[in-house]
């Protein structure tokens, strides 16, 4: 009998074994993975605060004074000096040149330390006649707050000018001897409460007038008292205007002295008799006067001269 030999064959091999055999992962490094995100958080840090930075503020050198500058005054350049503003205050009216500021007139009272206004000052190297139109002249007047309209004129505004006056009986009468007067120098409102000025400058104002004007209100300031009225620059239109008195202003029935009662009389003055009109003697009926003299003769006896005279007939 045969014997059978058994099969020479490799073993089977397992395949829980060959996934084990298999290269294992290494594991993360959290110390790099704490890295990362702290750099992802400084990068998104310094993308939002480019994005929401605010921009950086621009400046612009404007002109000003060092010290308190009265209308008139001829600026020099040790008293002007830059302030650094920014550029968004800045208006087109403020001045930015030195060259410009210095030697320019002063039109208002300028505070130190605040930008200067063209409007503020006289066009350089030129004086206040030169600012005068070739029909114009220039006169200042001293005047009361209420007068200057509570100091709040402004270079180149329009006024009236109004006179109170008293005739010779004593009656007050108020006419407007000037019309579109130009205002050339004087001190705002602003000015004179930040820098407590005296009544003695601050209370003055230059203004452009006719010649004719210029007679009536000098006539004005030295008899009467002077009120400015402020108008419209654009107002061309004057009214016929025959002044204001005490009768035009009241009722006729006001200027009317009233009649005081008599007191009422009581029974003792009733039951008495009035006097008797006084009895007026006859008067003498004066003698005619003697003829007049007519004839002077004159008689000599020895040294003496004696006068007789002859009475016409």
């Amino acid at each position: 009998m045969k014997s059978m030999a058994a099969p020479s064959f490799a073993p089977t091999v397992d395949w829980d074994k060959q996934t084990t055999s298999k290269a294992k992962k290494k594991p993360t490094n959290p110390v790099s993975l704490v890295l990362g995100l702290v750099l992802l958080v400084l990068i998104g840090s310094a993308i939002f605060r480019a994005s929401h930075e605010a921009p950086t503020e621009k400046f612009v050198q404007v002109v000003t004074t060092v010290r308190d500058t009265p209308p008139g005054t001829r600026l020099g350049l040790m008293s002007l000096h830059l302030l650094a503003v920014p550029k968004r205050l800045v208006t087109s009216d403020m001045v930015t040149s030195l060259d410009y500021a210095a030697g320019s007139t002063a039109r208002t009272y300028i505070t130190p330390g605040e930008p200067i206004i063209r409007q503020q000052l006289f066009a350089k190297d030129t004086s206040l006649a030169a600012s005068l139109e070739t029909h114009e002249r220039a006169i200042t007047l001293q005047m009361t707050d209420e007068a200057l309209i509570d100091h709040y004129l402004n270079p180149d505004d329009r006024v009236d000018v109004l006179c109170v006056s008293s005739n010779a009986d004593g009656k007050k009468f108020t006419r407007t001897i000037a019309t579109d007067a130009r205002v050339l120098m004087c001190v705002q409102k602003n000015q004179l409460l930040a820098r407590h000025l005296g009544n003695s400058s601050a209370n003055m104002v230059t203004l452009a007038v006719t010649p004719d004007l210029a007679e009536s209100v000098t006539e004005a300031a030295d008899v009467g008292k002077i009120r400015l009225v402020l108008r419209n620059r654009l107002t061309r239109m004057e009214p016929a205007l025959k002044g204001v008195g005490p009768d035009a202003l009241l009722p006729a029935s006001a200027l009317v002295a009233e009649k005081k009662p008599e007191p009422a009389k009581t029974e003792s003055e009733k039951a008495t008799p009035a006097p008797p009109p006084p009895v007026v003697e006859d008067q003498a009926i004066p003698a005619a006067p003697p003829n007049p003299v007519q004839w002077m003769v004159e008689m000599f006896s020895g040294s003496h001269k004696e006068f007789y005279g002859v009475p016409s007939k």
